[in-house]
């Protein structure tokens, strides 16, 4: 139904995309001497099955993050899967475990939500603990805590700070109530339709966070992360350079039970 209305998903098109290159066959793009996947753990194997057919004769390059891989269920595990997918041999492999973008104490604490996952190193710069902070369930009331906090990390001298909601509709809706609450302050709304990030207060979905970093990440509704999304959860955690605060209602997020 959705596909007669005119609608593909993002996992359909692949689908058919293979398809159509498997019954039809596909241009080769043989002029093209080296490709680079950027992100490469947010593409599943079919993505990577289309791009041996479409690059049938460069050599690759990949970079990612096992950690950041956003999309739970259509994803890579490992890059060696991938490898054998491309067809390729004699693989370098370089890992690069060291992060500059977070304070120790950011990188120490979202290590613990991925206590399995890629070895992270951090640089010995202090700063604040995370804050985990305990909110009411209705959301206006969310709000009103959360506007406070933002003119407290406004006033400390953050120049970029992120609100990070689950999803689009959730960002729709509080930044009308942040708009309410701050009359004073420009906050804006990213949204899928943005190509470019503006300064200061910004409230951004989830999925749109990645590859981002903010001097301040408020992150919210933490309660509303799944275990298969613990490493979208992780990602927005670490959009952070120097403070984290994360919101949730009712009782502490299964996510965060086991994170000292």
């Amino acid at each position: 139904t959705r596909i007669e209305s005119g609608f593909l998903s993002y996992g359909d098109a692949m689908a058919l995309l293979y398809l159509k290159a498997v019954l039809e066959g596909v241009r080769e793009l043989g002029e093209i001497r080296h490709l680079i996947v950027d992100e490469a753990q947010d593409y599943s194997l079919l993505h990577y099955e289309v791009m041996r057919k479409l690059f049938p004769r460069c050599k690759i390059t990949l970079l990612g993050d096992l950690n950041q891989s956003i999309y739970p269920y259509s994803r890579i595990t490992d890059y060696d899967a991938v490898a054998q997918t491309l067809g390729i041999g004699g693989i370098t492999h370089i890992t690069l475990s060291k992060s500059y973008r977070s304070t120790k104490d950011i990188i120490e604490f979202t290590k613990g939500i991925l206590p399995t996952g890629e070895a992270i190193q951090a640089i010995d710069r202090a700063g604040h603990k995370p804050q985990l902070v305990k909110v009411p369930t209705e959301r206006r009331e969310q709000v009103k805590i959360i506007a406070q906090d933002l003119v407290e990390r406004r006033d400390s001298g953050a120049e970029s700070i992120a609100v990070i909601c689950r999803s689009a509709h959730d960002s729709r809706q509080v930044h009308l109530l942040l708009t309410e609450e701050l009359l004073d302050t420009p906050v804006t709304l990213i949204s899928d339709d943005d190509d470019r990030l503006r300064p200061g207060i910004v409230v951004i979905p989830s999925y749109l966070a990645k590859g981002l970093e903010f001097d301040s990440v408020l992150v919210l509704d933490a309660e509303q992360y799944a275990e298969p999304e613990r490493k979208l959860f992780y990602t927005v955690c670490t959009r952070a350079q120097h403070h984290l605060q994360i919101y949730f209602a009712d009782r502490l997020p299964p996510l965060l039970q086991e994170v000292s």
